[in-house]
């Protein structure tokens, strides 16, 4: 059990859904305080059923595509997302790489976008108590720090990018913990 419970794949399986969900990690609550909802009981079923949507069917059903096609797809070695086109590639057809290509740009778009929004949100919790000029410019210096440091992970290579994630999402939910 000491070894399945060390195992690069659990904390791979673990970080990844991390990452896809952030069920557990604290940032769930600024993006449901922020919607535009009358009722705090259907913020909470719409959390709830993110993650099963996410985890249980997206993710599972991803899982299981490249199961069935590893033969085909595992010449990609540890680049996930070929990887993943290639599996739905030889189930699906070759069309159905423009779909996923379109849907990996969205996710990437999306979870951009998400956190530049819970970065900001928290830089103006913490920011609340200076005059409005320095609230003002603390917010366009994080802005513009915010976009190069996203050309720098778009630009850089992939494991290091996956590790700076893993480490960064580890610490929200250590904290939230």
């Amino acid at each position: 059990i000491g070894g399945f419970l060390t195992s690069r794949a659990l904390r791979n399986g673990v970080m990844r859904g991390l990452i896809t969900n952030e069920a557990g990690a604290g940032t769930s609550p600024m993006a449901h305080a922020a919607a535009l909802s009358s009722s705090a009981v259907e913020q909470g079923f719409m959390g709830i059923v993110e993650v099963i949507v996410d985890t249980v069917i997206l993710c599972g059903m991803t899982a299981a595509v490249i199961l069935v096609s590893y033969g085909e797809c595992s010449v990609w070695g540890e680049n996930s997302v070929m990887m993943t086109l290639s599996a739905y590639s030889a189930v699906l057809g070759e069309w159905s790489a423009y779909p996923m290509c379109a849907a990996v740009v969205l996710f990437g778009l999306a979870a951009v976008i998400c956190q530049s929004f819970y970065a900001t949100e928290s830089l103006s919790y913490l920011t609340k108590g200076l005059p409005p000029r320095a609230h003002t410019a603390a917010r366009r210096l994080f802005i513009v720090f915010f976009a190069v440091c996203s050309y720098i992970g778009a630009s850089a290579s992939q494991t290091g990018i996956w590790e700076l994630a893993d480490l960064s999402i580890g610490c929200m939910t250590l904290i939230n913990l």
